[in-house]
C-alpha cells in the first residue's frame, strides 16, 4: 500500500497535528544570536559626535558603515537557517548589487507566499534612524521585475510604527500590479526574539501587503 498525500493529510487530522508545526519545521532562528546582534545594533546607533571637523565626519562614517554591517548580520540570522530557502548575500548583477538573493528550495512550496512567487525573491536591508522612505519602496519595485521576481522583502531598522500613508500607498500601488514588497521592521524582529516563528510573522506581513491593509506596521 502506498502512502500518499491523502493519507498524510488524514494522519495530520487524526493525530490533531497543528498545521503551524510546518512553519516550525521549515524555519529555525537562533534567538540568542538574533537578540545579541539586535542589541549590538541599537547600542551602536546611540553613538554620536558633535561638530563638523574631519575627525567627527570620519567617526560618523565608521559608525554608519558598522551599523549597516551589523544590521545585515541581523537579517542573515533570520534567514540563514530557514530550510525552505537558500540565501545569497551581496550578489552582483549586471544592474546592481543585491543585498540578499533568496532562492526557494523544494520545501518552500509549503508556504503560500513563496508558492505564489516563482523561484526567488530579493531582500534589501535599510538601516536609518529616520522613518521608512517611499523612495526605498519605489526603487525596489523598479529593479525587482528586471531581476525576474515579484516578491521583495524590505528589512528596515527604521523606528517601529504604523507606516505612513505615502509608504503604504506606494506598497499598495505596486502590489496591485503584482509586485509585492513586504516591510519587515523592529516590531517583527522583536516578535521573533520573543519566540514567534519568523515565517509566520513574515507571512502575516505578506497578507497585509496583498490585502492592501491600512494596518501595516514595522
Amino acid at each position: 500500500m502506498t502512502y500518499g498525500m491523502i493519507e498524510f493529510l488524514a494522519d495530520i487530522r487524526d493525530h490533531k497535528v497543528d498545521p503551524g508545526t510546518a512553519y516550525e519545521a521549515l524555519s529555525y532562528v537562533d534567538r540568542d544570536r538574533l537578540e545579541k546582534a539586535w542589541r549590538r545594533l541599537n547600542q551602536i546607533r546611540q553613538l554620536s559626535a558633535k561638530g563638523g571637523s574631519a575627525r567627527v565626519k570620519e567617526f560618523r562614517g565608521r559608525v554608519s558603515n558598522h551599523t549597516g554591517r551589523v544590521f545585515e548580520r541581523v537579517v542573515r540570522v533570520l534567514l540563514e537557517r530557514c530550510a525552505a530557502l537558500k540565501l545569497g548575500t551581496n550578489v552582483r548583477s549586471t544592474i546592481s548589487e543585491i543585498d540578499f538573493l533568496i532562492v526557494y528550495g523544494p520545501l518552500a512550496s509549503a508556504i503560500p507566499m513563496f508558492r505564489e512567487a516563482g523561484s526567488h525573491s530579493l531582500g534589501e536591508a535599510k538601516c536609518v534612524k529616520g522613518a521608512m522612505k517611499t523612495e526605498w519602496v519605489n526603487e525596489m519595485a523598479g529593479f525587482m521585475p528586471v531581476h525576474g521576481c515579484s516578491l521583495g522583502i524590505l528589512f528596515t531598522a527604521a523606528p517601529p510604527k504604523r507606516l505612513g500613508s505615502a509608504a503604504r500607498h506606494a506598497i499598495s500601488l505596486h502590489a496591485a500590479r503584482g509586485v509585492r514588497i513586504v516591510p519587515f521592521g523592529p516590531t517583527q524582529i522583536d516578535r521573533v526574539i520573543q519566540g514567534e516563528n519568523f515565517l509566520v510573522v513574515l507571512s502575516e506581513q505578506y497578507v497585509n501587503v496583498a490585502a492592501l491593509s491600512t494596518e501595516l506596521h514595522i
